[in-house]
């Protein structure tokens, strides 16, 4: 496992920073220095663009809907599709609906 352990601790509670440590392998790290070097960046820098962009990413897959060629083509039927007239126990349920507020 990349992450073996993880402490966070605060540094400067002006310029609301914190660090963050995280235990690597040998091979890991060099990896990583590589790439930041690849990149033009310190390693720091690297590290914490490459983590943000992570976690957003992890944040946007976990809140997107995603759907199909054909549930997005049902979605878009459905929204431009005629409304069909209310059945018997949509109007039952607006009648009761109507009286409970009435009362209220």
């Amino acid at each position: 496992m990349a992450i073996a352990e993880g402490r966070v601790q605060q540094i400067d509670k002006s310029d609301n920073q914190v660090r963050l440590e995280a235990r690597v392998r040998k091979e890991q790290k060099e990896k990583i220095e590589r790439a930041a070097a690849i990149k033009g960046l310190t390693l720091s820098d690297f590290i914490r663009h490459s983590l943000d962009e992570a976690a957003t990413k992890v944040i946007q897959d976990y809140e997107l809907i995603k759907l199909s060629a054909a549930d997005s083509e049902n979605f878009v039927k459905s929204l431009i599709r005629p409304a069909k007239e209310p059945n018997l126990e949509t109007l039952q349920a607006t009648k009761l609906y109507k009286k409970l507020l009435a009362r209220n």
